[in-house]
């Protein structure tokens, strides 16, 4: 079982602060970074995609502003897993020292979890909602126990 809950902070008209907490056997994580509000909506679309298309898969990063590129603090990716059509969400979550060295992880975790189309198909919404304002937050979750896990 997992989850992952977004919660999503607007800054201005084009940015806002992604805040993501995930929880999978025993793992869990909350990481945060500044995304674009299009980077997020384009995310919501690829997730509407069936069947999910391989290359690349589904997929969103960033970093706080203070970060290198090469530093992300949140990562995901959405591919498919098993014979019976499950979704695998695989997530990456990292929180930096501010001191004395800005650039070493304090924590990270990465983890992924098994969730269903459907499972998918409420977050996408849930996450276009968040976007523009109408949710305080998305949260991806398996619903059902229909789907192979790892």
């Amino acid at each position: 079982m997992g989850s992952l809950t977004l919660k999503f902070e607007p800054f201005d008209a084009g940015y806002g602060e992604l805040i993501a907490t995930v929880v999978s056997d025993g793992f869990a994580g909350v990481g945060s970074a500044w995304i674009e509000h299009a980077t997020l909506l384009a995310f919501a679309d690829r997730l509407s995609e069936y069947p999910l298309k391989g290359a690349p898969p589904p997929s969103i990063s960033g970093r706080h502003l203070s970060l290198a590129e090469e530093d992300p603090s949140l990562s995901f990716r959405v591919t498919p897993h098993g014979a019976r059509g499950g979704i695998c969400v695989w997530v990456e979550l990292a929180a930096y020292a501010r001191h004395p060295a800005p650039h070493m992880p304090d924590s990270k975790v990465r983890t992924g979890f098994v969730v269903t189309y459907t499972d998918l198909e409420r977050f996408q919404r849930g996450l276009r909602r968040l976007v523009k304002g109408d949710a305080e937050e998305a949260v991806l979750t398996r619903q059902t126990a229909e789907v192979d896990t790892f």
